[in-house]
């Protein structure tokens, strides 16, 4: 994996991070426009918890 592309990750309830290994996002992707390309890519893994696509600190 290039190291231009964007890493994502998971956040368990009790706030530890795994690395997401099986998605690859382009750095052509721009900040402004990555969570609305998640929400596109992700929209059949929706429920009512986690109903959309948000950035964490």
């Amino acid at each position: 994996m290039p190291d231009e592309a964007w890493v994502l990750y998971n956040e368990s309830d009790g706030g530890l991070r795994t690395k997401v290994r099986d998605v690859v996002i382009s750095a052509s992707i721009t900040e402004d426009k990555l969570a609305q390309y998640l929400d596109d890519i992700n929209h059949d893994f929706t429920n009512k918890r986690n109903q959309s696509v948000f950035q964490i600190e």
